[in-house]
């Protein structure tokens, strides 16, 4: 990981592990674009999902310098969090590296601890036929039933 401090373009590393924490997997995401993890959730689930994981964690770096969180992602980290645990999966942690520094979002107080979590019912999850009819394909995408 000491090798991502002094990079400078943006990598992400997601591994994920077993319940027993050996190392199923990793995704490296080496987009010099990548200017957050927002909206890559799909990405870093299905791989655990796939690999049969019980948990992920994710390491990226900071080319600036600096490693500490931006609100984008200690926003990202809290959805990607929720998430995980409708699915079933440990999100370990969220570590941020810059040059020799690193930060840990966990340790930092920036991630709900489990504990803390409202617990999330299955059913919850579930979109039933009956609230289905109420929403519709446009090509403008998904949206209520008599709605714009």
């Amino acid at each position: 990981m000491r090798h991502l401090g002094p990079l400078r373009h943006e990598v992400l590393l997601a591994v994920f592990y077993d319940d027993r924490g050996r190392l199923l997997g990793h995704l490296l995401e080496q987009d010099g674009a990548l200017q957050s993890v927002s909206g890559r959730y799909r990405a870093l689930i299905e791989p655990a999902l796939r690999l049969g994981s019980s948990g992920l964690a994710l390491v990226h770096n900071h080319p600036s310098g600096d490693p500490s969180p931006s609100a984008a992602d200690a926003s990202t980290t809290r959805c990607l969090q929720a998430l995980s645990m409708a699915m079933e999966l440990e999100f370990l942690d969220h570590v941020i590296i810059a040059g020799r520094a690193a930060v840990s979002m966990r340790r930092a107080g920036l991630m709900v601890q489990p504990e803390q979590a409202a617990p999330v019912e299955p059913q919850a999850l579930r979109l039933t036929p009956s609230r289905a009819a109420d929403w519709v394909q446009s090509p403008g995408g998904t949206r209520p039933r008599g709605a714009g």
